[in-house]
């Protein structure tokens, strides 16, 4: 996020287009038009009142049908085939029985659907052979081709000569390992903890057995030890002032220029402060009584200690004074 300073800068750079000054943000757009006096009344509008109509829009779009339609029904069905949802078609066929009461398919005093004549149909699609006796060698050799929808038979013997379940058993009993007991393990909880000695020497003169109940060590950040006035290059100690984590991944806006944010909040004298603005440019068109006003009206806000942040925002509070 860009700081006050930056944006005002921006700012003061981007007033010098015609754009900005035609389409200000937040604004409507400037075009220079001179307009009569009346446009700024309250009740004002632009345009001409129309004349009010005693017609409804909705019975021009859907009018009332006061006439029959079923006159047309008879040519719109021959045109588009219109027919009502459920309606019978009708082909104007010449029948010589009643469509409204006659049933196809059934005979007339019977059950047996056509009077019998059906009975060919199924005849003639089932094809039923009469049986012939053949050599079962023959048939088992039939049965070993594929059919349709079942399990290719390999001359194996019927499915009822084979066990249900083929191979051994893995476990015979349950104090056999398996793969999974190798991998799991069947451990105790004593047999799990670490080893009592662990972190110990076992080399006779070098073990570190002490009654102190202590830290040994030395610790991280050495805020123990007094830090130099003048620190070295080659000091790459901690002495509690280091950054964080958080400062590397996310540096401040002018880190890469070697400035930190307390150089925009510290207090500085006047005449630093002052040349600092003149510098950059954002005191151009200002006389010294206003920069002299800007500095006490900083002063008053941060109780004497003038920071950088704290003139900026003096400034620009001047800076929307004059517009």
């Amino acid at each position: 996020m860009d700081s006050e300073y930056s944006q005002a800068k921006y700012s003061q750079k981007e007033a010098l287009y015609h754009s900005t000054k035609q389409e200000p943000l937040g604004r409507s757009y400037v075009r220079g038009h001179v307009l009569p006096g009346k446009t700024t009344e309250n009740d004002f509008k632009f345009g001409k009142a129309s004349v009010s109509s005693t017609e409804a829009a909705k019975p021009l779009l859907y009018p009332t049908v006061t006439e029959d339609d079923q006159q047309y029904k008879a040519q719109y069905i021959k045109s588009h085939k219109s027919y009502a949802p459920g309606e019978q078609k009708q082909r104007d066929y010449n029948w010589k029985i009643d469509m409204g009461t006659h049933k196809f398919g059934v005979g007339v005093g019977s059950q047996t659907a056509m009077n019998g004549a059906s009975f060919g149909v199924t005849g003639a699609m089932a094809q039923c052979e009469p049986p012939r006796i053949t050599s079962k060698k023959t048939e088992d050799f039939k049965n070993t081709h594929d059919q349709l929808g079942r399990v290719r038979n390999l001359g194996h013997g019927s499915k009822e000569s084979h066990p249900g379940v083929y191979g051994k058993a893995s476990l015979p009993n349950s104090k056999v390992w398996d793969a999974r007991s190798c991998i799991e393990g069947d451990y105790t909880y004593d047999e799990q903890a670490p080893d009592a000695d662990l972190g110990k020497s076992h080399t006779p003169g070098f073990r570190n057995i002490t009654a102190e109940s202590r830290a040994f060590g030395v610790p991280t950040v050495r805020s123990d030890i007094p830090k130099y006035a003048t620190r070295s290059i080659a000091d790459n100690q901690n002495y509690g002032d280091d950054v964080n984590a958080q400062y590397l991944l996310y540096p401040p806006q002018f880190a890469a220029m070697g400035l930190e944010d307390t150089a925009f909040t510290g207090s500085l004298p006047k005449e630093e402060v002052i040349s600092i603005f003149r510098e950059s440019g954002c005191c151009d068109g200002l006389s010294e009584a206003e920069i002299e006003a800007v500095w006490e009206t900083a002063k008053q806000d941060t109780r004497g200690s003038v920071s950088v942040r704290a003139f900026q925002a003096a400034l620009s509070d001047l800076m929307e004074a004059r517009r």
